[in-house]
């Protein structure tokens, strides 16, 4: 593993007042991590969906998961069973890769059970793989230390209101799970859908989409911080004063949820990303003239000091972008992915269906260049 060792007792500060040597340290340090880093990605350019990993010159491409299962016990013959991952994340170690992933009948292309999409854990230099949870939606994010990840969960549903015209609302949980199997633990249960986008680089904060309607043409998105620290800190406290409380579903949840973006005229957000100096929040925006208009999905960054969002580059309908989006190690670069030419048939689909590309662009909204054919990425 690369390192750098420098005299802390020789500072030198840069002209605009910071540690010279902390600056080379960091620099040289996020060189060297994108050297050594992996990009992976979902594509279907086999002629089934795989997760694939590579490196960020295109070199050393792998398929890790996915594809035909043999031996499946009680399947009758002449049927065959295909494991089909869906998003997919790494883990910052980069040892271990979490994906949504479903088994299918390929001759029925119905799913083979009652359970549908499940999490699984494996190692991304091959092997066996296990499920984590049966439960999960389809974004998940995985903790600084690699050895938990958060998922939600969608727990049950409310009682329907307006003499059940209206559509009930599902009381979302969100867990974090030890990959160990140690055990895991509910840190929020609220109504409406929470989906796990991120961790904060610094451990302490979840990411969270919220989003109150079941109907994409009504109500608005939001991304929210749950702060942790201030979350373990309150439940303790709770525990002290009010034995027995669940403090998860509890007031006292609302005083550690942070909301970002309720203020700003934007009703749609997808998606959300710490950069990897935790200062700003890649995101999906998505602004419609009417409701029956799929809208601009626009690339943008929000600003956690000054709270401000920044449009850094838009691609109209039918070229929009597709979630979810990743980071480059360095923070100098946003990948993300967004249908290919009609013509170009490298993802190996129907004829009608256009395939997925994935392009990095840099946080300016400069430079932007395509990588590979596939979607989801995830750089660590």
């Amino acid at each position: 593993m690369f390192s750098l060792v420098f005299d802390r007792g020789d500072v030198r500060m840069s002209p605009r007042g910071k540690n010279y040597h902390w600056d080379l340290l960091m620099t040289t340090r996020a060189r060297a991590n994108r050297d050594e880093s992996w990009i992976l990605f979902l594509s279907h350019r086999s002629g089934n969906n795989l997760l694939y990993r590579m490196r960020p010159d295109g070199s050393e491409l792998t398929p890790i998961f996915g594809g035909e299962l043999k031996d499946v016990p009680g399947m009758e013959a002449g049927r065959t069973l295909y494991r089909q991952p869906h998003w997919s994340r790494q883990s910052p170690d980069r040892a271990y890769f979490l994906s949504w992933a479903t088994d299918t009948n390929v001759e029925s292309g119905q799913m083979s059970g009652p359970i549908g999409y499940v999490i699984h854990l494996g190692r991304t230099d091959g092997g066996a793989t296990r499920i984590m949870t049966n439960r999960a939606g389809e974004v998940f994010t995985w903790a600084r230390s690699s050895e938990a990840f958060a998922y939600s969960r969608f727990a049950g549903r409310n009682p329907r209101r307006d003499g059940g015209q209206e559509p009930a609302l599902p009381s979302t949980q969100i867990v974090i799970a030890q990959i160990d199997g140690s055990g895991e633990a509910t840190v929020l249960e609220k109504p409406g859908y929470w989906t796990a986008c991120d961790w904060s680089p610094d451990g302490n904060k979840l990411l969270l989409l919220y989003w109150g309607m079941q109907s994409m043409r009504y109500g608005r998105t939001d991304l929210i911080e749950l702060d942790l620290a201030r979350a373990e800190q309150a439940r303790i406290k709770t525990m002290e004063l009010r034995p027995g409380m669940d403090f998860p579903s509890s007031s006292d949840v609302e005083y550690c949820l942070n909301s970002l973006t309720d203020g700003l005229p934007i009703a749609w957000f997808a998606d959300g990303r710490y950069s990897p100096d935790g200062t700003r929040i890649a995101t999906t925006v998505r602004r419609r003239a009417r409701l029956d208009d799929p809208g601009f999905h626009e690339l943008a960054l929000f600003d956690l000091a000054s709270e401000t969002l920044s449009v850094i580059a838009d691609y109209p309908h039918p070229s929009r972008i597709h979630g979810p989006l990743s980071w480059s190690p360095d923070g100098e670069e946003i990948l993300f992915s967004r249908p290919l030419e009609p013509d170009d048939r490298r993802e190996n689909l129907p004829a009608d269906v256009t395939g997925l590309g994935i392009w990095a662009i840099k946080s300016d909204g400069s430079s932007a260049r395509f990588l590979t054919t596939g979607w989801a990425p995830d750089w660590q």
